[in-house]
């Protein structure tokens, strides 16, 4: 027998054979399969020829299978349930799943998203696990590998192949100590720009080359910061704003988490544009149920 080539094989004529073979009729499988008895005697005779067998013949009481047809009929059964299957769109069930998500996510998005989300995704998918790391200059790269599911990004959103949705707008807000020397201005003042610039800044030092927003307004105007410290973590460079005369820019939306009674905020004397936050991931991600479940708990944690 010559081998059979993909191309010529028409799934049809197993569900033929499978509805013949299991009745032993070929008027009850034409029922079954709201065909005529010409159209399963013609796909009976084609699939005769692909296997050089009769599959089926007259017996004294219907058709009788082959031993071909009766060792392919197993098969064939289990071929046509996995391809079933295939092209089934099972529901996503949160309460049950038992999936790993992993998002990449800065200190700001850690400390102001992700405790809300964390606390929706443990009460409606209890099995499920969360893994989180830090953005970085990899992201888009494990994006792209399938090392991540997602990632919440504040910089401009890169294009294909990633998707995206938009988050939140956010603004930058100053930092200082209640022991800064511009702490009591503060009750009757606004910071200038000199005062701003006099003293020295804590930064956090992203692996992302892109300058900050603040840099660069500065930028134009002939100006730049007096740096004293850069680390990559934003709540530990809050940390060590307390007793000192530095300065520090966050996001307005982490104040609320802070918690620190020893730490004032105040309006930056520079205008900056908004700052756009939004999630982002590869395209190929698109139509997977898990992460369009998870995405939505995004949406109404925000």
């Amino acid at each position: 027998m010559q081998p059979i080539h993909l191309a010529r094989i028409d799934l049809n004529l197993l569900v033929v054979f499978e509805a013949v073979a299991r009745c032993q009729s070929v008027t009850v499988a034409a029922e079954q399969l709201a065909l005529s008895q010409s159209a399963i005697s013609h796909a009976l005779k084609r699939l005769r020829l692909l296997l050089e067998d009769e599959l089926v013949v007259r017996g004294r009481n219907g058709l009788v299978l082959t031993p071909r047809a009766e060792s392919l009929l197993p098969r064939v059964q289990q071929l046509l349930a996995d391809t079933k299957q295939l092209f089934n769109h099972a529901p996503f069930d949160a309460a049950s799943t038992q999936q790993c998500f992993k998002v990449a996510a800065s200190d700001y998005s850690i400390a102001t998203f992700l405790p809300r989300l964390i606390a929706i995704l443990n009460a409606e998918a209890p099995q499920a696990r969360l893994e989180i790391e830090n953005y970085s200059a990899q992201t888009l790269t494990r994006l792209e590998q399938g090392e991540l599911d997602a990632a919440f990004i504040g910089n401009t959103p890169p294009t294909s192949p990633f998707s995206m949705m938009p988050l939140i707008r956010e603004h930058l807000v100053g930092l200082m100590s209640q022991q800064h020397p511009l702490a009591h201005k503060l009750q009757t003042n606004a910071i200038s720009l000199e005062e701003y610039l006099r003293y020295r800044h804590i930064v956090v030092s992203f692996k992302d080359p892109q300058p900050s927003a603040i840099d660069v307004e500065l930028a134009q105007w002939g100006l730049k910061r007096s740096i004293a410290m850069s680390s990559p973590n934003m709540l530990a460079n809050i940390a060590a704003l307390a007793n000192t005369d530095l300065i520090m820019n966050v996001p307005s939306r982490l104040l609320a988490n802070l918690n620190n009674p020893d730490l004032l905020a105040f309006e930056l004397p520079l205008k900056l544009a908004p700052q756009h936050f939004s999630l982002i991931w590869h395209k190929r991600l698109d139509g997977d149920l898990a992460l369009a479940w998870l995405r939505s708990l995004v949406t109404r944690v925000l």
